[in-house]
């Protein structure tokens, strides 16, 4: 159920970010710019909630920054094939990372290019499961087990 949220925020994030960085009218930065600010939103999210020492926030964001960054690779990886469907049935050429490979002449290298950002997506989901151990406080425990 949360995943629903999570994507609705992210296709908004990744299409503001298409809309935003057009401004700029550099059409690389422009196709970029989508997945770039799909991470780097909840980037900005971790890094609010880290410099206010909020732990249950932080540990949404790093979830949520590990979220994007696997949502980022699957689309990457999907660059040779143009499978997945695209937002507002868009043609097969709109394809962000398509483009973007074949302008950089690295299409053959989508699967590569996606393992290692799917990497970068494990150590953000690692990061989440370990907030709680990092920040966890004891004041003090009794261990007198005589009855």
């Amino acid at each position: 159920m949360v995943n629903i949220f999570v994507d609705g925020f992210l296709t908004a994030v990744h299409e503001a970010g298409h809309t935003l960085f057009s401004l700029f009218g550099w059409q690389t930065l422009t196709i970029l710019a989508g997945s770039l600010f799909q991470v780097c939103m909840p980037a900005l999210i971790l890094a609010y909630f880290w410099l206010n020492n909020i732990k249950a926030g932080m540990q949404f964001s790093f979830y949520l920054v590990g979220y994007s960054l696997f949502d980022v690779a699957y689309y990457v990886a999907d660059a040779g094939l143009r499978q997945l469907p695209l937002i507002g049935n868009l043609p097969k050429s709109a394809h962000d990372w398509y483009n973007l490979l074949v302008r950089w002449n690295a299409l053959e290298h989508d699967h590569t290019i996606a393992l290692c950002i799917a990497g970068c997506g494990i150590i953000f989901y690692g990061m989440a499961l370990t907030v709680p151990v990092f920040y966890q406080t004891y004041d003090s425990a009794d261990l007198n087990l005589k009855l």
